[in-house]
């Protein structure tokens, strides 16, 4: 589909035409890169309950593509699509509570959002869970809480799990570390 007829559908309110025009000028694969003309894309797919689009105007708004970075505006839309499932958001949740970023800190709330993806087998979610509790950040300090965490996101290849290994020492809390760790050397 060409450039024109995807601005037309857009321009009409059509959903995947806004999504498509928005990742084209993230990407600048098919058009020059403009994080600008793809934010505002973005926003009217989110505006209309777009989920991965409504993740996606959080990340740009978190990350400063295309504005000034405004984590207010990022948290706002990073929970409207957490609330609707999606992990990778849940995470963004979590650690924003986590971390007072564009919210007031919670460490209750952070750790409510960062389990909810956790347990559903988010990676990122589950590191930053196990660092919560490795650090005792609003949790009880645990390392075998952590280890657990830190074990569920490195058999699914996360390459934070591993670092997380290696930080606080958990070489024999980990199934398969010594089997991963020498087949890198």
């Amino acid at each position: 589909m060409v450039l024109t007829q995807l601005y037309k559908l857009a321009n009409q309110g059509n959903v995947e035409a806004q999504v498509s025009l928005g990742t084209i000028f993230h990407e600048g694969k098919y058009a020059p890169q403009d994080y600008e003309e793809s934010l505002k894309w973005l926003l009217k797919a989110a505006k209309q309950g777009h989920l991965k689009s409504q993740y996606n105007v959080g990340y740009m708004l978190h990350k400063a593509e295309g504005v000034i970075e405004d984590n207010e505006a990022a948290f706002y839309w990073f929970s409207k699509a957490a609330e609707r499932g999606l992990a990778e958001a849940q995470n963004y949740v979590g650690m924003m509570y986590r971390c007072g970023n564009g919210v007031k800190q919670s460490f209750e709330e952070a750790f409510i959002w960062l389990s909810i993806g956790a347990n559903n087998g988010h990676p990122e979610c589950q590191c930053n869970l196990a660092s919560m509790y490795l650090d005792g950040d609003g949790v009880p300090e645990s390392i075998d809480e952590g280890a657990e965490w830190v074990n569920l996101a490195f058999k699914q290849g996360c390459v934070d799990a591993a670092e997380m290994i290696d930080e606080y020492e958990l070489w024999d809390d980990v199934d398969g570390w010594y089997d991963w760790k020498n087949s890198q050397q």
